[in-house]
This record gives structure tokens, C-alpha cells and sequence, in this order.
């Protein structure tokens, strides 16, 4: 005793008749075979439109990505939520990686300076000279 049944045996014939009618005749040819309404596209099947917008889409993701994992290698480690190595991971995550760490990830503190080491803070006035002393 099968459980399955084929999927020609669950529905009448017209109607399983009626639905390749309606697919091959709503779908693009290649859609069509390759199996429903939202198959793969391959890049020679998209636009000049289509094209331009998975480029963009590509370099916002891998901007926001290369952002993030610049801060998180800059910031020290009390000013981040969690374990670094777990944020590493997580920024990785297409989209959402980056934008999860940019507000949750980091706690509020003063943005790392790319030279690194200056915990020092110039409190002076404007037009003030300041002395400087050696470390």
C-alpha cells in the first residue's frame, strides 16, 4: 500500500491539463521548463536594467559588509556586544549582517580612529596653544 501518490493521480486530468496550458502559455519559455513562476533567471535571460541593479545591489552589500568588519577590527572590544569573532560571522550574513551589527552590535562610545592608540582628548580652546607632553 503506496501513501504517496503521483501528482497525476491527485488531480483530474483537465485540470492538470488546464494548468501546463495556462503556465506555457503565461511564463517565458525558459521559466516555464525550468520548473514554475519563480525560477532562476540566468544572467543572459535578464535586462540591461536587471544587469545594473544586481551590480548595485552587489556593491552596496559588499560596502556595508567591508564598513562593518573595518569598525569591528577597529573598535575595542568593550565597545562591542558580544564576542567579535561571532560578529565576524554574523556580518558576513548578505544584507542583514551589517545592518544587525551597525545597531545592535555596537555600544555608544567614541568611533575608533583609524590611527589607533589616540585615548588622548584635545579639551583645549580653539586658538589655544597647547603644550604637549612626552609619553
Amino acid at each position: 500500500m503506496a501513501l504517496t501518490r503521483k501528482r497525476e493521480d491527485s488531480m483530474p486530468k483537465k485540470a492538470a491539463k488546464a494548468m501546463a496550458a495556462t503556465a506555457a502559455t503565461t511564463l517565458p519559455p525558459k521559466a516555464a521548463k525550468a520548473g514554475g513562476r519563480f525560477a532562476k533567471k540566468r544572467w543572459s535571460d535578464m535586462s540591461t536594467t536587471q544587469h545594473t541593479a544586481v551590480v548595485a545591489a552587489g556593491v552596496v552589500q559588499v560596502s556595508m559588509a567591508a564598513a562593518a568588519w573595518i569598525d569591528l577590527a577597529r573598535r575595542p572590544t568593550q565597545q562591542v556586544r558580544g564576542p567579535k569573532a561571532l560578529w565576524a560571522v554574523v556580518i558576513a550574513v548578505n544584507f542583514v549582517g551589517p545592518a544587525v551589527y551597525f545597531a545592535v552590535g555596537r555600544t555608544p562610545g567614541p568611533a575608533p580612529s583609524s590611527e589607533g592608540g589616540g585615548d588622548e582628548v584635545d579639551r583645549s580652546e580653539p586658538g589655544e596653544e597647547r603644550e604637549l607632553t612626552g609619553s
